[in-house]
């Protein structure tokens, strides 16, 4: 079969990225729903920018306290262990903080209709 230089020319060719762009490209990607999460006020904007400072130091902490517990895992058990624990811990509370993160937009869409239930509730007492 022949393929004009036309046909040929506008072809499908594999998309390839760049190595060193993969990493970057894995964070913009993680940033998209917290970018979702942005309210449009600043006092909430703000919450937020403060809630992922935290998470980043919890992630932080969890990927050396993992290193730490992998370093010693042959050298001195109890550490290691105590390290997994702590790198666990740290894991569960940045996860914790990327729930807080929906907490402003929820509020903020669902305001109305919670005051409107509250209002109720104090109707009928």
């Amino acid at each position: 079969m022949e393929v004009s230089l036309d046909e040929f020319r506008n072809r499908a060719r594999p998309v390839r990225i760049d190595p060193s762009r993969v990493n970057e490209l894995r964070g913009m990607a993680q940033e998209v729903p917290r970018m979702a999460a942005l309210t449009g006020s600043a006092e909430w904007d703000l919450y937020l920018r403060y809630i992922e400072a935290h998470i980043k130091a919890a992630e932080r902490m969890a990927e050396a306290k993992k290193n730490q517990a992998a370093a010693l895992v042959l050298e001195d058990e109890p550490k290691a262990k105590a390290a997994a624990v702590l790198a666990t811990v740290y894991q569960t509370k940045a996860e914790t903080m990327r729930e807080l993160i929906i907490i402003p937009r929820w509020i903020i869409e669902n305001g109305a209709e919670a005051l409107k239930r509250v209002a109720e509730l104090e109707a009928s007492v």
